[in-house]
């Protein structure tokens, strides 16, 4: 099956809450690969890649967030020539 990747900006509270830790669990359940990382606006970034049906499963858990947080927004946008990531790991 052929990967995709995409790039996420998730805002809401996001930040201080264990978002990235949450992302990185959810990414690693979903076998998608990639990074996320908090932006100095107070959003975070993701770069997701994996097979489509992992991507939206990865999406719509993400939209969810976890139980600390509060996401209003998830804006994917697909990437493409896009690097080839091995794992997932949070970027500080």
């Amino acid at each position: 099956m052929v990967e995709q990747t995409v790039e996420l900006l998730v805002s809401g509270r996001v930040q201080g809450v264990g978002f990235r830790y949450f992302t990185l669990q959810t990414a690693h359940t979903y076998c998608v690969h990639g990074y996320v990382q908090n932006l100095v606006n107070g959003s975070v970034k993701i770069i997701a890649q994996g097979n489509p049906a992992n991507l939206q499963a990865f999406i719509s858990v993400i939209q969810a967030g976890p139980s600390r947080g509060f996401v209003n927004s998830v804006q994917p946008s697909p990437i493409t020539a896009a690097t080839r990531y091995q794992d997932f790991h949070v970027r500080y």
